[in-house]
């Protein structure tokens, strides 16, 4: 994340929307198949209905978003006989790519390389098994600042987005596509995101809405609580569905866009598209103490933390792979 102002809070904020106290033990499981959310389902084709009910709440979670992070942060080899010690020098970077391209092919995707000449974008897509031409974005950044291992900021948010690419490439069926993007130089001033925003204009692709990730593994007071920034009705709808559909017990913060946590989901909402981002309790205080230093390392995320994230997000998701 780009803090402009960097740890300054605005009291003053105004809350537009409060999910209420909800939140999901990850030994919890989450019943049902539930419905599509209000307008999540426009423009798509009638036809044979698709109704997935995988359980959100995946066994193998916590482990893989362990095997994600821990060689984007120099916990473990990135490749054999190499470990990196931040992600913002251009080889450290390259490193990067090269491991996300490889989880790419693991899930049977085709990695894609979006290089825009002063960083590159890595994005696959899951195609959808009903005709349709609508995209899910879901998005993260993958750089972060020099000498700084970026666990939290933002290889969190890379283990977020390859967990529900994991989890949405097992649905039996899928309504939509999902377009899985992780973005450099957010770090710069959300450079590759508002160049892949721009690609999305230029080649006309259909995003039916926007899911970022930013700084997802800091829960210092142990309550699984998180924030959302949006102004959209359709996804306010689409987590409130999802939190309606669980048995959660954590609380979710909806907040509207700022301008003093600069974040990757403003440079889609630039362009029109509907847009979030997910992150740890910034206005709630309760965010890591080690933001941008050598401190941020794999070893201070709290992955039960992340699980519990990813099962709220799994459950959107499987809500908007349904055709009715």
């Amino acid at each position: 994340m780009n803090c402009v102002s960097c740890r300054v809070r605005v009291t003053a904020l105004v809350l537009i929307g409060f999910l209420g106290t909800w939140g999901c033990d990850p030994q919890t499981n989450v019943q049902g198949d539930g419905g599509v959310a209000d307008g999540s389902a426009d423009g798509r084709d009638a036809g044979p209905s698709c109704q997935p009910s995988l359980d959100p709440n995946q066994p193998w979670t916590t482990h893989y978003l362990k095997e994600i992070i821990a060689p984007l942060t120099g916990y473990e080899e990135i490749i054999d006989g190499i470990i990196i010690s931040d992600r913002a020098h251009s080889y450290t970077r390259a490193f990067a790519r090269t491991f996300i391209q490889n989880k790419f092919l693991e899930l049977g995707l085709q990695p894609e390389l979006h290089d825009y000449g002063g960083g590159v974008n890595v994005y696959g897509i899951l195609a959808a098994t009903f005709p349709t031409d609508e995209h899910v974005l879901l998005c993260a950044h993958y750089d972060s600042v020099i000498d700084c291992p970026g666990a939290d900021d933002n290889a969190s948010g890379v283990g977020m987005v390859f967990q529900i690419a994991r989890y949405t490439s097992m649905l039996s069926c899928r309504g939509v596509n999902y377009l899985f993007v992780l973005v450099d130089e957010e770090e710069q001033g959300l450079i590759g995101s508002q160049h892949f925003a721009q690609k999305i204009v230029d080649e006309n692709i259909a995003i039916s809405s926007v899911h970022c990730f930013d700084m997802n593994g800091w829960d210092g007071d142990g309550d699984r609580a998180i924030e959302i920034s949006l102004d959209s009705d359709i996804l306010f709808n689409d987590y409130e569905q999802a939190y309606n559909q669980g048995n959660f017990h954590m609380k979710v913060s909806v907040y509207p866009p700022t301008a003093v946590f600069q974040s990757d989901y403003l440079a889609f909402r630039q362009i029109g598209l509907d847009s979030l981002t997910i992150n740890e309790e910034f206005w709630g205080m309760d965010s890591t103490p080690y933001y941008h230093s050598p401190q941020d390392t794999f070893e201070t995320l709290d992955f039960d933390y992340m699980h519990s994230t990813c099962v709220l997000v799994n459950l959107v998701m499987r809500n908007l792979a349904e055709v009715p």
